[in-house]
């Protein structure tokens, strides 16, 4: 990870300050997602070992710059996703380590797009595969979920 000390210090003041009017400063910051050339937490072609240690490296990081929780996104984009085991497994590492390591709060964004199915997941409502945005409904119950319902179109 390139840890710039100079990027880190921008951030404290802007948290500091922040604090200073009261709010708490949350950060969102994608697991895996890899667009628009945002900060990310693993590279799923790494070792999962290796992916745990970068999320704990990276959340680490957040909370040592004051954010007071963090938010992540589910999957590789919009439109794609990785294996949903290894998903869910990295959704619960963060969700864990956020939660027991910092004792702060962690919650995932989770998209609406349709044609996404993890075939090894039932939809708990309809015994069918459920939909890969969904998935955080077999994840930690200390990981909140949001959805990004600018996405609400494509439920149906």
């Amino acid at each position: 990870m390139n840890d710039s000390s100079a990027r880190k210090s921008r951030l404290r003041v802007l948290t500091t300050l922040a604090h200073e009017f009261g709010l708490k400063v949350n950060a969102d910051v994608p697991i895996a997602e890899m667009q628009q050339h945002a900060w990310y937490m693993v590279n799923t072609r790494d070792s999962f070992d290796q992916q745990v240690e970068d999320i704990h490296e990276r959340v680490d990081w957040l909370f040592e710059a004051g954010f007071d929780g963090i938010s992540t996104e589910s999957g590789l984009s919009e439109f794609t996703f990785p294996d949903c085991q290894l998903m869910l497994d990295l959704l619960n590492t963060f969700s864990t380590y956020v939660n027991e390591t910092w004792d702060r709060s962690a919650s995932v964004k989770v998209h609406c797009s349709t044609g996404q199915e993890c075939q090894d997941f039932p939809d708990p409502r309809t015994g069918e595969p459920i939909n890969f945005n969904f998935l955080p409904t077999y994840a930690s119950s200390d990981l909140g979920v949001l959805p990004h319902t600018v996405q609400a179109y494509s439920l149906g």
